[in-house]
């Protein structure tokens, strides 16, 4: 993007003469600045960074001395509005379609490999370098309208037209966000026939049918109803796509589907090579399917986000096994579900009671979430130990299931390995955290996914 674009765009003011003339990228995070990159200074400290890595300008609405005057410095009145109006212009110009979803959804969709990409982050500046490499593709070859799936809230204050799952429209008349008047609010409604039939759980997986073919989904039974919205989203778009039917294909096997897409560019020798990657995957997956239909899904929860286990739980619970598996949820706030309704499960009568049960007790306990209350009603026969950060809450203790606070990975560590249990479920830290800090401490990890004593 050439200077005197960036300048009318931002309504900068040019505060010296450089050399460079255009940028190669453009973002707010440091990590990602190289040379050529167009930074937006938002934390000082970052400067003297900024420039060793190579940026080739500097945005900044606070007075500073030029360091470097072979690079651009741009002087704007608001830095965060800016991003705004560079972000908006980028997506009217890339002819992106921004898609709403529930941080739940964005995790879910994270496990397909589609045409989609996928913007992870809680600012709309996350969304910088996407944006910007989209509008650079789409000058060096026009395409057909990209889609975007993020769960960034900033956006819905962009003017430009936002698509947002059901799940997210409940969201938004949770926070009481008036988007009925909102003109650049679209709305995918749930769709009738994206409804999974239930055809056996247990209290880790969930056997289901949808569209005539059943799939075993790595999930307990309380994340379908964000499953079931974000296939609603998939489908919709996919159902407008007017081209030649492809495979995508999902490393470690937890999501396969046969849709369509708009590429077109292809040839007999990629079509062999994709198809025979396809068999590959397929012959290692642990999912096989019973029809050939234009929509199939599988989902396994192996890098799901917000649910990971240390172990794979394919083996039965027992206190005698000789490993024991380790769920992390590193945010159990996204568990607290309040976008879930009872509703929602009416999947087979026990469902339907016990998720009555389960609704009842969080209307009394606000300290609980139905994550773990789904935990209570179906371990109940397990011995079940919750170890949980100091600055989050989760009731009472009962016989069979044990919350216990822990200070930091030390104390977690020694709780998982002399406290006796089936599983034992860690919140406040993600896995990858948690392995991380115990690297080093090889027989404490040993010790961990043995059998405590």
């Amino acid at each position: 993007m050439r200077l005197d674009k960036v300048l009318d765009i931002l309504f900068g003011n040019l505060t010296n003469t450089p050399y460079i003339s255009s940028f190669e990228s453009i973002t707010s995070n440091i990590s990602k600045v190289k040379q050529g990159t167009l930074f937006f200074l938002q934390n000082p400290d970052d400067l003297q960074q900024a420039i060793q890595q190579g940026a080739y300008g500097i945005v900044f609405d606070i007075e500073m001395g030029i360091l470097d005057s072979e690079i651009a410095w741009i002087k704007v009145e608001n830095i965060s509005q800016s991003i705004m109006r560079l972000v908006r212009y980028l997506v009217l110009e890339s002819q992106c379609i921004l898609c709403l979803l529930t941080p739940v959804e964005i995790a879910l969709a994270k496990s397909i490999n589609t045409p989609f990409r996928i913007i992870d982050g809680e600012k709309i500046t996350d969304m910088l370098a996407d944006i910007f490499l989209a509008y650079t593709e789409q000058l060096r070859q026009p395409l057909v309208h990209q889609v975007f799936l993020t769960s960034i809230r900033d956006l819905e204050r962009l003017d430009v037209v936002k698509i947002c799952s059901p799940f997210y429209v409940r969201d938004m008349e949770y926070r009481k966000y008036d988007f009925i008047h909102n003109p650049f609010i679209r709305i995918i409604p749930k769709q009738a026939n994206v409804k999974f039939k239930i055809l056996s759980y247990n209290i880790l997986e969930t056997r289901v049918s949808l569209h005539s073919a059943s799939y075993l989904i790595g999930l307990p039974y309380i994340f379908l109803p964000f499953l079931e919205s974000l296939i609603s989203v998939l489908e919709s778009y996919q159902e407008s796509w007017q081209t030649i039917s492809q495979d995508y294909i999902i490393k470690n096997s937890k999501i396969i589907t046969n849709t369509q897409n708009t590429f077109k560019n292809t040839n007999k020798h990629s079509h062999a090579l994709r198809h025979k990657k396809i068999k590959e995957e397929l012959e290692n997956s642990l999912f096989t399917h019973e029809h050939s239909l234009t929509y199939s899904y599988n989902i396994k929860n192996g890098r799901f986000k917000y649910f990971e286990s240390l172990i794979d739980y394919d083996k039965r619970f027992s206190l005698k096994s000789e490993t024991k598996t380790i769920l992390f949820c590193c945010n159990p706030h996204i568990f607290y579900f309040h976008l879930v309704c009872e509703h929602d499960f009416i999947y087979t009568n026990e469902i339907k009671k016990n998720m009555q049960n389960i609704f009842h007790i969080l209307q009394t306990q606000q300290d609980s979430n139905i994550f773990v209350e789904y935990f209570k009603t179906y371990g109940n026969h397990l011995q079940v130990l919750t170890c949980y950060n100091k600055k989050f809450k989760f009731g009472k203790n009962s016989p069979k299931y044990i919350c216990m606070p822990y200070a930091n990975i030390s104390h977690l560590s020694q709780m998982l390995i002399k406290l006796c249990y089936h599983f034992a479920i860690v919140y406040g830290i993600s896995k990858e955290s948690f392995l991380k800090a115990t690297i080093k401490q090889k027989e404490l990890k040993h010790k961990i996914i043995k059998n405590p004593k």
